[in-house]
């Protein structure tokens, strides 16, 4: 099941976050990944404590745990927080499948994944969310602002920045 959801964030939302984000400290993304996803993991993602986190989970997360489609489609129990990753030339995600247990402390069992896109697809070359499906592979690059709900478990990769 993919679950394109579009338009969860306004173009001024947008703006804010990724004017936010330009002043953010990032880190290897290989610093979150399990054992297995740190081999073929090559971004970045904001700092853990970066202090733009509080505000940036305010508008992306505010705006999508609210939005009609996403609560008929995910049914949240509870949401995990989002990961910003950032990915320049020569950087990609190769192919892996989501953690299934989240959080830390109480862990929980997680059964889909989202990505929100925050740049237009015209913004970069390359770049695409690469879903394999029991039919075929998805190549997922959609309008900033716009959202894809797919399960965690399914095979998916971050195709290079050129």
């Amino acid at each position: 099941m993919l679950v394109h959801i579009p338009s969860v964030l306004t173009a001024a939302q947008i703006e804010t976050v990724n004017r936010l984000l330009s002043k953010a400290r990032f880190v290897p993304g290989g610093d979150s990944a399990g054992m297995a996803a740190r081999r073929v993991k090559r971004n970045r993602e904001l700092a853990p404590d970066a202090e733009e986190t509080l505000e940036l989970n305010r508008i992306v997360m505010g705006n999508l745990v609210r939005h009609p489609t996403y609560k008929s489609a995910a049914l949240p129990l509870r949401v995990a927080a989002p990961f910003y990753a950032s990915y320049e030339p020569g950087m990609a995600y190769g192919d892996h499948v989501d953690d299934p247990v989240m959080g830390s402390g109480e862990r929980y069992r997680s059964d889909l994944s989202i990505t929100v896109f925050l740049n237009e697809p015209e913004a970069y070359d390359g770049g695409e969310l690469v879903i394999r499906t029991t039919l075929d592979e998805r190549h997922v690059k959609l309008p900033a602002g716009d959202v894809i709900l797919y399960p965690s478990h399914s095979l998916h990769r971050v195709s290079e920045v050129t």
